[in-house]
């Protein structure tokens, strides 16, 4: 693919001014689109270094282009594929910053903290989307001003057949040219959309957030049919070319040069979109994937939210269903339970702390509906235990949470934004294995009229009532330090369960929660009563109460 041209002064000398005019021009439409020289600063500053690079990638491909055009002003061979291969150089540049960019953030995911990480998740890939937008914004503008010099070179030009001349070659140059400048203005105003709203999400309430990054989600996704118009049209182009040229009968050579222009236009495409899939793919990995449980399906409220274990199973009011596998109802033993709960078992979720000389690993991650009660959540944590898990990480929600339909709305739309939006957390319940020699009970707690939490001391006492919906203020201190056995009646669901745990993890105490197979007893059991009464009793001990209490 070849243009050649004759000689013409004037025609050729605009044609050379093409570019420089262009970029130039684009450049002050920057500064308009963007709000003037203060965000156009914000943007190169989180760019970084690779503002440097694009700047001098722009440049030096801009001088090679309006040398070029004045080659094909006087006559010479120029090839095609060479000009726009070299106006899409910054673009090209911007991404490589892009993805190295989101790699760091990728990195540094696993060692947060889930509310910081996911901060982390925003911030970082909003800045990776500066270089892209730059770089992008750059070739835009250079392929929009090579598609202006070529419409300006008055010649007539061949297209892969030696010694015919027509104006072809010219045209689907030009053609080419401006599709692909319109592809490049798309991804710029995708990256800058992205970057404002990924930049400003942490002053956002968490409240706040679903509507903001649904709006942000709406304003991007007008930006598609653009794109994948744009992506058809050289599809198209693309497919015409390699057909003309078939007819004619073309050299090797100009095949080559179609086949490599055909080939690094596809590989940008994927390249532009690969940093936001490798952000997707580095936030999961690292447990912030939000929590999609099935229709019908009330979550677990957590006053905590941590990073999620891989592979949970949920526990609906119907039966079990295992990651990848079918469900079972309740009736099933415990022995088929637990072989279908095994291959759920993995190692502490990324980022979370456990109390001093705990080994909590395996886990087993369950999503668990909070309706289920009496036989069937007994059954569940039997089955559980029998696994080899050292704990059960129980899957809920933040209170403040969006909803689960909104939440597949985003995954469905913009899967980003749906890591983002989530708040996913959860109740730790801690087995005999993983507690580090033997235990006291100082307190012993049952739940009343599924409101309250009786509490009785071992050592003799006034007892204490406290509300399960109580805040931090109005929950006791005298707990701290103590471990709490907490009764598992017949009524009691995990619902309430959960809120007896977070009260006494409130308190600075650890919960230990017991079947209730006997009568109430003034003074708490000891390991060997406790063990008696059930030869598989399981803990929970709560993570982090000094910081519950300083956070919430």
């Amino acid at each position: 693919m070849i243009v050649t041209a004759k000689a013409s002064l004037a025609p050729g000398t605009l044609a050379a001014a093409a570019a420089p005019t262009t970029v130039l021009l684009v450049s002050g439409v920057t500064l308009v689109c963007l709000g003037g020289s203060e965000a156009v600063s914000r943007v190169v500053g989180a760019a970084g270094p690779f503002t440097l690079l694009v700047v001098i990638s722009g440049l030096v491909e801009m001088v090679f282009l309006t040398l070029m055009l004045c080659q094909a002003s006087t006559g010479r061979v120029v090839p095609l594929a060479v000009m726009l291969g070299v106006a899409t150089l910054p673009w090209t540049v911007g991404l490589l910053g892009t993805e190295v960019l989101v790699g760091r953030t990728v990195e540094a995911l696993g060692t947060l903290e889930p509310s910081d990480a996911r901060t982390l998740l925003a911030q970082g890939t909003g800045m990776a989307m500066a270089p892209r937008m730059l770089g992008a914004w750059t070739s835009a503008a250079l392929l929009a001003g090579l598609g202006l010099g070529l419409g300006l070179t008055r010649n007539e030009s061949e297209l892969g057949i030696e010694k015919q001349h027509t104006p072809a070659g010219r045209t689907f140059g030009v053609i080419v040219a401006f599709v692909l400048a319109t592809v490049a203005v798309v991804s710029a105003l995708e990256a800058y959309r992205l970057f404002l709203p990924l930049m400003g999400l942490a002053q956002v309430p968490i409240t706040g957030r679903a509507g903001f990054l649904e709006q942000a989600a709406e304003e991007i996704l007008h930006l598609q049919p653009v794109r994948w118009g744009s992506v058809g049209s050289l599809a198209v182009l693309g497919g015409t070319l390699l057909l003309w040229m078939a007819r004619g009968g073309p050299r090797g050579k100009e095949w080559m040069g179609s086949l490599i222009l055909v080939a690094s236009v596809t590989a940008l495409f994927l390249l532009d979109g690969h940093p936001l899939r490798t952000a997707v793919t580095g936030a999961r990995a690292a447990g912030l994937w939000p929590a999609l449980p099935p229709a019908g399906f009330e979550a677990l409220r957590t006053a905590q939210t941590s990073a999620l274990p891989p592979r949970a199973a949920f526990a609906t009011l119907e039966g079990l269903v295992p990651h990848g596998g079918p469900r079972l109802p309740w009736t099933a033993s415990s022995e088929t339970l637990a072989s279908a709960l095994s291959p759920s078992l993995s190692t502490a979720a990324p980022g979370a702390l456990q109390p001093a000389g705990l080994a909590p690993e395996p886990v087993l991650p369950l999503q668990s509906d909070v309706r289920l009660a009496g036989p069937d959540l007994r059954h569940l944590i039997q089955a559980s235990a029998q696994t080899g898990a050292r704990s059960m990480a129980l899957v809920g929600q933040h209170p403040d949470a969006v909803s689960p339909a909104t939440l597949k709305h985003l995954e469905a739309r913009l899967p980003l934004f749906a890591l983002l939006a989530a708040q996913p957390g959860t109740l730790r319940l801690l087995f005999p294995s993983a507690l580090p020699g033997p235990l006291a009970l100082s307190w012993r707690a049952r739940i009343e009229a599924n409101t309250l939490l009786h509490l009785s001391p071992a050592a003799g006492g006034p007892a204490l009532r406290v509300s399960l919906h109580s805040r931090p203020a109005e929950v006791p201190n005298v707990l701290a330090g103590a471990f709490v056995g907490l009764e598992l009646s017949e009524e009691v669901s995990l619902k309430e369960l959960g809120a007896a745990a977070d009260v006494i993890a409130l308190s600075g105490a650890s919960a230990v929660v017991l079947f209730d197979s006997s009568p109430h007893k003034a003074a708490a059991p000891s390991l060997g009563d406790i063990e008696a009464q059930w030869p598989e009793p399981f803990h929970r001990v709560a993570e982090e109460p000094h910081r519950a209490l300083e956070t919430l």
